[in-house]
């Protein structure tokens, strides 16, 4: 990173930060922190959500999964295009809850069911919320640490820091920040502004890797590369991949069907809309606006790969993979029990050669398998079964950590001076747009959903705002501990998968149904949500603990063959995508693997319960604010099925069915029909080899995307502009009617006090 670098980085982050402070007097209202006074337009909405999922974390997520996997197991997503059509075009979950008019999740669990629920619920969401959000600020540091080559320990007046540390100190103060400024008001609108400074230069990110490496001679080699039963883009070769397979594509499915309003780690968007008709525009035209940033993952991992597996990068990508392992022994092995091991593994960085004591610690490790050549690629290997030998724990933090960052540093040995700085500041616009939105979010919910049921009278507007940045920067303490004091032990996905079930197993059903089902009990609901933290706990536990613990007492008591042969014959029926084998490293079961199965076990205990406890159907009439005996909006009609089948309904104007249609061409006919069953069908005739899958790859993956994003950004930039305009007119008035919309619950007849 040099000067010109730098200069990059430093002038959108002022851009946005004025914009930030120019917000802190237009939320004068509850409604405004926590919702920016429903005033959202449906392009703001959507840039500025979608800016605030990616998150840098997801970035780098992503590429661990593609590193791991490949891209074939993609494919089979395609299943969900019908249904993610179905939910975007009626609204599924997502309109019924704007109707209810519920500031948060727990508003409407008070409402629907209890306050005894909601405080349990919220209890419950706000662990699982901060729980998984600590690994946010922990991944982001490490990721923008290895990638600009900040050192990992700097001193300054005679006091020696880890770089690791200040960074999320730094992150997580910037983020705070910006969110108390003006709560959702100011996350909205910094959201937006970074998302619309990002895509132009994530096209020049894609572009620039489009040059630097040539398709036939770079990519499809690296894409072919791996062996049979693990291709990176043959679908139908995967059945020997173990983490990301056809089971995690299945679940995945099943948890987006239940826990389609589960997750509120970006809640203050869910009420933020005009109206349930904008809420449900934004969320149609999210697929086209995910454009770029879709690709700009996709390309740089491509690129990456193609880096560290083509021959003639071979130099190169040695250093890539040396450079890594020094980062990761400078960084984890610092406490004074790792010395000694430390020191081996330093000089072997140093000469590329293994010492004697090295040789003699790792044959120590039963474990173990001898190298026939030492080299940069194994390194990692090495460190994991020198460390193993201090602490078998640390020794799979460290392998995690050193396959995460390994995208990262490759990508910061292809970029040249100037893209540098292009990446660095796409880095930490996704850092901060995710980081902000979940602050909100986690703060809004612990004091909305925990702290306020317990007021019996009306609270000031002015305490309010005020308690709630109080929450807000609690929350930034947890995420500061869990970051800095949390092992983490698994891919990035998985944790985040297990983490964010111990919430979303549970309280999917609760939701879901509780929108849609009238005998849904406040009974079921806390079977539901109390089975399903169980087993996510469960599993998170004897993960955490099955290397240091649990293993080595199954050997002390000679139960390993035992325990093996039931995880054998429990798994065999579903093989060969779920294979339980008992091993010292990892517990056998995988965390999607216990998020599906804490998912069916808690519907069951839902439904059942339900029907055994409800004595008469609960109004959701009055709860959505319908007249008595709604049905539909519409009437279906044989001459018009295509527009009902899309959702289109009166509230429709003409432009909104042009984009209705222009969604359902795009997603349905041609990413579902076109690229995925009609695949399905000729290859049912004739297997494509290898390089048509390559073909099929560029075409529908990287090339129609590209050609999307290029038109979407021009036309979302203008529309998300009108928005923030629109939006900034309507707060600067005074805020007569929300004053007293705080999210309170306070009449016992469990009605908004909004009507």
């Amino acid at each position: 990173m040099n000067a010109i670098d730098w200069t990059i980085v430093f002038i959108p982050l002022v851009v946005v930060a004025y914009l930030g402070v120019r917000t802190r007097r237009m939320a004068t209202s509850v409604a405004d922190f926590l919702a920016a006074r429903r005033m959202a337009g449906r392009y703001l909405l959507c840039v500025a959500n979608l800016e605030a999922g990616q998150g840098l974390v997801s970035l780098v997520s992503m590429w661990e999964m593609y590193f791991v996997s490949g891209f074939a197991v993609v494919f089979w997503f395609n299943w969900t295009a019908p249904l993610t059509l179905v939910f975007s075009l009626f609204g599924y979950c997502i309109y019924r809850f704007r109707e209810s008019r519920a500031m948060t999740m727990g508003h409407f669990l008070e409402m629907r069911y209890n306050r005894s629920f909601r405080i349990t619920a919220a209890v419950i969401q706000v662990f699982s919320g901060i729980f998984s959000y600590s690994l946010y600020p922990a991944v982001a540091a490490r990721c923008i640490m290895y990638f600009c080559g900040f050192p990992e320990h700097f001193t300054l007046l005679g006091i020696n820091f880890p770089t690791f540390i200040v960074l999320v100190v730094l992150f997580l103060t910037m983020a705070t920040v910006i969110v108390c400024i003006g709560g959702q008001v100011t996350v909205m609108v910094t959201d937006c502004v970074q998302g619309l400074i990002s895509y132009p230069l994530y096209a020049i990110l894609v572009f620039y890797f489009f040059w630097r490496f040539s398709w036939g001679r770079d990519v499809v080699p690296a894409l072919l590369s791996r062996p049979a039963g693990e291709s990176m883009v043959n679908p139908y070769s995967i059945s020997n991949l173990r983490s990301f397979n056809l089971f995690w594509v299945v679940s995945g499915i099943l948890s987006t069907f239940l826990g389609r309003m589960s997750w509120s780690g970006s809640q203050g968007y869910q009420g933020a809309a005009l109206n349930p008709h904008e809420q449900k525009m934004g969320m149609m035209i999210g697929g086209f606006r995910a454009g770029f940033g879709g690709l700009l993952n996709l390309v740089l991992a491509v690129g990456a790969i193609a880096f560290l597996t083509c021959g003639h990068f071979s130099s190169e990508a040695d250093g890539v993979y040396a450079d890594v392992a020094q980062k990761v022994v400078r960084e984890m092995l610092q406490q004074p029990k790792y010395d000694e091991v430390r020191g081996e593994l330093a000089e072997m960085l140093a000469t590329g050669m293994l010492s004697e004591n090295l040789q003699n610690r790792l044959h120590s490790n039963e474990k173990y398998q001898s190298i026939e050549q030492l080299s940069p690629r194994n390194y990692n290997y090495v460190i994991q079964s020198a460390v193993a030998t201090v602490d078998k724990k640390q020794a799979q933090s460290c392998g995690n950590i050193a396959h995460q960052m390994l995208v990262p540093v490759a990508v910061s040995h292809i970029l040249p001076p100037g893209l540098m700085g292009v990446m660095c500041i796409v880095m930490l616009f996704l850092m901060l747009s995710t980081d902000t939105t979940s602050l909100h979010s986690w703060g809004s919910i612990l004091m909305q959903d925990v702290i306020l049921p317990f007021w019996k009278k009306e609270l000031p507007r002015g305490s309010h705002i005020r308690m709630l940045r109080l929450a807000i920067c609690f929350v930034a303490c947890c995420a500061f501990l869990g970051a800095v004091f949390f092992v983490q032990m698994d891919y990035i996905l998985m944790f985040f998968t297990i983490a964010t079930a111990i919430w979303m197993a549970g309280s999917g059903p609760a939701i879901t149904l509780g929108l849609y089902w009238r005998r849904g009990t406040t009974a079921g609901a806390f079977a539901s949500l109390f089975s399903g933290a169980t087993i996510a706990v469960g599993g998170l536990l004897l993960q955490q603990n099955w290397a240091k613990y649990l293993y080595p007492f199954l050997e002390r008591h000679e139960m390993v063959e035992l325990v093996s042969r039931w995880f054998e014959v429990l798994s065999k029926p579903f093989h060969p995508y779920v294979v339980w084998t008992v091993t010292p490293e990892k517990f056998p079961v995988n965390s999607m693997e216990l998020n599906f199965i804490a998912l069916l076990v808690s519907l069951l205990m839902y439904v059942t319960v339900s029907l055994l406890t409800s004595k008469m159907p609960f109004d959701l009439d009055g709860l959505l604010h319908r007249k008595p005996g709604t049905k539909s909006l519409f009437k279906w009609s044989r001459k018009q099925l295509l527009s009902r089948l899309l959702g289109i309904d009166e509230n429709y104007t003409r432009g909104d069915r042009a984009i209705a249609y222009c969604v359902f061409l795009w997603s349905f006919v041609w990413g579902f029909v076109l690229c995925f069953a009609g695949v399905i069908i000729w290859n049912y005739f004739h297997h494509w080899p290898e390089t048509w899958w390559c073909t099929r790859f560029l075409v529908a993956m990287v090339v129609a995307p590209a050609v999307v994003a290029a038109i979407t950004t021009i036309w979302f930039a203008w529309g998300s502009i009108r928005d923030l305009k629109k939006m900034f007119e309507c707060l600067q008035q005074p805020d007569t009617e929300n004053q007293t919309d705080n999210g309170q619950v306070l009449n016992p007849n469990n009605k908004s006090k909004k009507q």
